[in-house]
């Protein structure tokens, strides 16, 4: 498998945990904050870790989270 995609599949499935993760979160906590903080962080990573191209779907796969 090509590590592009396997680094991109695990940044995904690890969004999609701190996804899960900020629901159980009270807004405006500092937990929240926090866990929005580690998502931008994943999310300049796998921006970093793929093609230009793939970058518009990862945005829309993520753009409605906040």
């Amino acid at each position: 498998m090509n590590i592009k995609v396997s680094e991109r599949d695990r940044l995904c499935k690890l969004l999609d945990e701190k996804h899960d993760e900020l629901v159980m979160r009270f807004p405006g906590s500092w937990m929240h904050r926090h866990v929005l903080g580690e998502i931008a962080e994943i999310r300049s990573w796998l921006y970093a870790a793929v093609p230009k191209a793939s970058a518009s779907r990862i945005c829309f796969r993520v753009s409605h989270w906040n």
